[in-house]
């Protein structure tokens, strides 16, 4: 007949430490790497932001999509300008960064995405006005899109929306970093890269130079060409 062996007390309790110390390891090691994968979901949004905004523009006679309506036009937001969002659920979830919770949770019906309730928003200085792409010399370095939220006591913190307003200000929707402090930028020569500032420090996205500025410092990226 066999005998089956029975852990002591000190036996479970090694167990147990071992099961701990390796869960202490493994899980930051599995943060990161989620982390890592919504970051690079991001960039893949934002990167495709930026295609069907080139196909836009590559219709449009070179004019980027408009926020001041033209003469005669009638007024329509950014986003259904390049996508087809009423019929189209899978361009829904373009406009969503996994990191940004609320809007993932929150934003499910077509009036949202209509109201601009969404992780990006477009540079403010381009939408203002109808803007021609050729009318900017330098493309690599002009901020189109940009992660967004609005910093303040007030509303969802984090939340993203439609607009970017190329200062910063509490009361605004400003560029917000998601990412281990980097927000992902869409340029407007269509590459996407994560913009840092020093100290990780998301007001110092807009103060600078090394990352995005304001139209305000001489190395402006928000479309004002020196």
């Amino acid at each position: 007949m066999k005998q089956h062996y029975k852990l002591t007390l000190i036996e479970l309790l090694v167990v147990i430490a071992i099961i701990a110390i390796l869960a202490s390891i493994l899980l930051p090691a599995l943060s990161q790497a989620r982390d890592r994968a919504h970051a690079i979901a991001c960039t893949n949004n934002m990167k495709q932001i930026g295609q069907a905004t080139q196909m836009y523009v590559n219709e449009s006679d070179d004019y980027l999509p408009y926020g001041n309506k033209p003469s005669g036009v009638p007024l329509t937001r950014w986003q259904l300008q390049i996508f087809d969002l009423k019929n189209n659920k899978s361009q829904q979830r373009i406009l969503l960064c996994p990191k940004d919770l609320y809007r993932v949770k929150n934003s499910t019906t077509y009036s949202q995405f209509v109201d601009g309730l969404f992780s990006y928003g477009f540079n403010r200085l381009l939408q203002l006005n109808q803007t021609k792409v050729t009318s900017l010399r330098r493309p690599s370095e002009t901020i189109l899109y940009c992660e967004t939220a609005k910093i303040s006591s007030s509303g969802v913190p984090g939340a993203g929306y439609y607009g970017l307003y190329h200062w910063y200000t509490e009361n605004w929707w400003a560029a917000y970093p998601r990412h281990n402090s980097a927000c992902n930028t869409t340029w407007l020569d269509g590459h996407v890269s994560a913009v840092r500032a020093r100290g990780n420090n998301y007001k110092r996205l807009y103060t600078d130079e090394t990352a995005l500025g304001n139209p305000w410092l001489a190395n402006c990226k928000w479309g004002r060409n020196p």
